[in-house]
């Protein structure tokens, strides 16, 4: 989240600072994650196995999606800080303050 956060702020100084921005930029880190990863470190973060089914691709469901941040580093200097791992963690912190055990 902090990734995202930090994209934001560049924007806004950008702005502030009389910069025209955009008009819409991909915040990502420029790689690709299978869900098999995502979930290895879901399971790796929480401490506990998380059930999923493998199941075929859905029809036009594209075979990757990757966010490439080239024009917001290009406008506003900005790139992603964070791995896989970092943004799951954050993501479960958050959920464990807005909903503690």
């Amino acid at each position: 989240m902090a990734d995202l956060a930090d994209a934001h702020v560049a924007a806004v100084h950008a702005l502030e600072s009389g910069s025209t921005v955009g008009p819409i930029f991909n915040v990502g880190c420029g790689q690709g994650y299978s869900v098999k990863e995502v979930m290895d470190t879901v399971r790796r973060v929480v401490g506990r196995t998380v059930a999923y089914d493998v199941i075929e691709r859905r029809a036009g469901d594209p075979a990757q999606v990757v966010a490439a941040a080239d024009l917001i580093r290009g406008q506003l200097g900005w790139k992603a800080q964070h791995g896989l791992e970092d943004m799951v963690r954050s993501a479960w912190q958050a959920t464990n303050r807005l909903h503690p055990r």
